[in-house]
């Protein structure tokens, strides 16, 4: 992940999030280890729809990549495509 981006996701204040797909994005940002996220570790109703909600135009085009595993599905964002900008259209920041 770009230094950049790095610093913009430590500055952003969950308390300040007004919609699910701004917690989405936030915890595939944040995520550790190798970079999955479970689906069923998202707090927020119809997380799928939010994940294909970031795909979309309107919310940045993220790369948000799925795999199946025996009973669940792991998603991630491709962290080289990630830039300030494609975060602000989500975080609504300046």
């Amino acid at each position: 992940m770009r230094e950049s981006v790095k610093k913009y996701v430590q500055r952003l204040n969950t308390r300040n999030f007004t919609n699910n797909v701004q917690r989405v994005l936030f915890q595939l940002l944040v995520q550790d280890g190798e970079g999955w996220v479970s689906s069923r570790s998202f707090r927020v109703k119809s997380a799928d729809s939010r994940l294909r909600d970031l795909r979309k135009p309107a919310y940045g085009a993220f790369n948000v990549i799925c795999k199946r595993e025996e009973e669940t599905t792991k998603y991630r964002v491709a962290v080289r495509d990630l830039t300030v900008a494609k975060l602000r259209q989500v975080f609504r920041t300046e």
